[in-house]
């Protein structure tokens, strides 16, 4: 409590003691006068105006008192609320910072990707590309081997001709100094040939003729090559 509150309750208490004394003595003295009468209402009056004004004064400070609080209290209550608003905000912010940089993540990762489905693809191809190669390569190959193959069987086929042709004049030459064997060899000839047509194997030709399997097989070849030039 303020001096003047005090001063105003001490005035009152005063007064109303004031008015008590003066109540009593004017009670004692019945026989007063109107005079008397008069002061003590007068005095009684300005009494209760004084503890009016001291209570109002009271109210007055107490009403100050009060909205100043109130008005601390309220500045108080929206700086903590602007604080807090602050905060937020400033989570809020960060948050947002958080989600711009999580999804810069998400296309950096996304075109990492696309550009190793590219590579993939790529690899792919150029995969495809040397299968084909390859296979190109292959086929080739097996051209020119066969090709190798034709050749060689030209070569041998030359060779086994000229092989044939030297044993026929080797044959012609003999036949010259024997003949009484040629019809034996002529007829041995015709024999095979006519076995070979009729489907014996170069073995049963020379089993069931006595003669070895080499000279079967001379005289099958001989007959081969010469029905090849007669086309």
């Amino acid at each position: 409590m303020t001096g003047i509150e005090i001063f105003l309750i001490i005035v009152g208490i005063g007064l109303v003691v004031a008015s008590f004394i003066i109540t009593e003595k004017i009670e004692e003295n019945t026989s007063g006068d109107e005079q008397d009468t008069k002061f003590a209402a007068v005095t009684e009056e300005i009494m209760r105006q004084q503890i009016d004004i001291a209570a109002q004064n009271v109210v007055d400070e107490t009403v100050e008192k009060t909205e100043v609080m109130l008005d601390k209290l309220s500045s108080e209550k929206i700086m903590a609320v602007s604080e807090y608003s602050d905060t937020v905000l400033k989570e809020i912010n960060k948050n947002h910072d958080e989600v711009m940089f999580l999804y810069s993540m998400l296309n950096d990762k996304e075109k990492e990707i696309k550009n190793t489905v590219r590579d993939i693809e790529n690899v792919k191809k150029t995969v495809n590309d040397i299968k084909k190669e390859t296979l190109i390569q292959s086929e080739e190959a097996e051209v020119d081997e066969s090709v190798d193959t034709e050749n060689e069987i030209k070569e041998v086929t030359e060779i086994k001709e000229k092989n044939i042709f030297k044993r026929e004049k080797k044959k012609e030459r003999e036949k010259k100094q024997k003949p009484l064997v040629e019809p034996r060899k002529n007829n041995n000839n015709d024999k095979i040939l006519d076995m070979y047509n009729k489907g014996f194997s170069n073995v049963e030709i020379a089993k069931k003729l006595g003669i070895g399997i080499g000279e079967v097989r001379l005289v099958i070849d001989l007959f081969k090559n010469r029905a090849d030039r007669n086309r």
